[in-house]
């Protein structure tokens, strides 16, 4: 029997009263966004905040990224792409590395636990490594922070209620104002680290 109070509790029966009252389901993409924490490597430098889409040898951890993408691909998780992000610096001896993985849209259940299993990869592929991640929204002043971007979608008849003829359509408009209203406690519940607020 699920435990009542669970978040995945929670969030499966928030989806089924959404499809019973609304027939709309909720479709999810996210974006994890992390750094990997390492010695610094004096050779190919790359330019302070400009890493975005980098490659090697400027950008030192695609290794790590697409071996990530593909542990997360084999317990099921929906990849879209990995590429670097435009965070990189160096504090004294220490490399600071800002990376991205992007998922493919699905319910918003599957979303939640491949994100979760997703971090848990990371995290054991930077042990294996020798080096840290870090998922923090922001690490110091002046420098990209990390989103844990979260895309949506309401879904009818398998076809995206989102859009119409190429532009938003009413229903997305009524989603984007119930998303406004709501503002205050999706933040309450969504970004619970204070550095969630420093990031912007």
């Amino acid at each position: 029997q699920p435990l009542a109070s669970s978040p995945e509790y929670i969030l499966k029966k928030a989806h089924e009263t959404l499809k019973k009252e609304t027939g709309y389901s909720f479709e999810v993409m996210g974006e994890l966004e992390y750094y990997v924490i390492s010695e610094k490597n004096p050779l190919f430098t790359a330019t302070d905040q400009k890493g975005y889409h980098e490659s090697s040898p400027f950008s030192k951890w695609g290794g790590l990224r697409e071996e990530a993408m593909k542990a997360i691909a084999q317990t099921g998780g929906l990849i879209k792409y990995g590429h670097s992000e435009v965070g990189n610096f160096s504090i004294d001896n220490v490399e600071y590395e800002q990376n991205e993985i992007e998922f493919l849209p699905t319910t918003i259940e599957d979303a939640a636990d491949q994100l979760i299993i997703a971090k848990w990869i990371l995290r054991t592929l930077a042990s294996q490594y020798g080096v840290s991640i870090s998922l923090a929204p922001k690490i110091t002043v002046g420098k990209a922070g990390s989103g844990l971007h979260i895309h949506t979608r309401l879904m009818k008849d398998g076809k995206n209620a989102m859009v119409e003829n190429g532009k938003l359509s009413d229903i997305a408009k009524r989603a984007i104002a119930g998303y406004l209203d709501l503002a205050p406690s999706l933040s309450a519940f969504g970004n619970m680290i204070p550095t969630s607020y420093f990031r912007l």
